[in-house]
């Protein structure tokens, strides 16, 4: 008797790409008891441990700011960002990551004239939305991770965030 695999399941030892659209307003996030800062430490470490779980696994950091759209994770290569330095004790690729997302975010608050989007290229993604503050619940979004299979989750203890994202969306 033969088996046959479905071709839409997605197999254990394929790589990952973990793509994170952070909300970035600074409107929303001062109003909230709980600071980008603090949510952008809880996010690098759920990304470190995404990218632990295999080597092939990758990571695409997406910033939604007032009227534009930037990448913070990954950039191009230019002179400026291509420091080598080593700490021994952390794995190379955490650091890198780390440090050009937090830099990328500092300079995405000073510079916002350049609009990008990230358009939809209809490949049957889910999409799973953690809404970190504020009671309006965005149609949008919760329809996106409805029609994806993806997952809509309300955290109701932002500093939780951290715990959340490993148990729910891993």
């Amino acid at each position: 008797m033969s088996v046959l695999k479905d071709t839409a399941t997605v197999n254990e030892e394929d790589a990952n790409l973990l793509v994170l659209i952070i909300d970035t307003n600074p409107i929303v996030w001062r109003k909230s008891n709980f600071s980008l800062k603090e949510a952008l430490r809880h996010i690098l470490v759920f990304i470190n441990a995404h990218l632990a779980l295999k080597h092939d696994n990758d990571v695409a950091i997406i910033a939604s700011h007032v009227g534009v759209s930037k990448f913070l994770y990954p950039i191009p290569m230019t002179h400026e960002n291509s420091d080598k330095t080593i700490f021994p004790n952390m794995y190379q690729k955490f650091r890198v990551i780390d440090e050009k997302v937090i830099a990328n975010m500092s300079a995405l608050f000073e510079d916002v004239d350049t609009p990008n989007n990230y358009p939809d290229k209809g490949l049957c993604i889910p999409i799973d939305v953690c809404k970190v503050y504020g009671s309006d619940t965005p149609v949008f979004l919760q329809q996106a991770s409805h029609i994806t299979g993806g997952k809509y989750l309300k955290l109701e203890m932002p500093q939780g965030l951290l715990q959340f994202l490993m148990v729910y969306l891993n």
